[in-house]
């Protein structure tokens, strides 16, 4: 595989996501139960006010299509795309593991839901539709 780095407008802190994103290897397909996990598993996630729950949830059933979302994009060569949403899910586990206080929290998976669009939205895809109950 050929890594093409194109210059993006974000921080440089970004850079070493960037990079690995555009040159990881591994073909990834986004399947209709990885997008159904994927829809259930963050929505649900977003809708529980305990934040074990919503941990479970977003483990259970968001966590590894959310890898296979970013890989999809960075294939369709939509690296940005794929670093956003690689950065929001990172925030969303760090928020778990440091036991952010549930606003943080919420507003953490709120803000991965908007890049999860966006990355579906890339891929034509139905974005999700958390307050509409999917």
């Amino acid at each position: 595989m050929v890594c093409s780095l194109r210059p993006v407008p974000r921080p440089l802190s970004l850079l070493p996501l960037l990079i690995a994103v555009a040159c990881s290897a591994s073909p990834a397909t986004l399947s209709a139960a990885d997008l159904e996990d994927l829809v259930t598993g963050l929505c649900a996630a977003v809708e529980r006010s305990d934040a074990t729950e919503s941990e479970a949830a977003f483990f259970g059933r968001a966590h590894a299509p959310l890898h296979t979302l970013a890989d999809t994009l960075r294939e369709r060569e939509l690296t940005v795309a794929a670093a956003d949403l690689l950065v929001a899910k990172q925030r969303v586990e760090a928020s778990y593991t440091q036991g952010l206080p549930p606003p943080l929290l919420h507003d953490n998976l709120r803000a991965l839901v908007v890049v999860t669009d966006d990355g579906l939205e890339a891929l034509r895809l139905r974005p999700l539709d958390c307050d509409q109950g999917t």
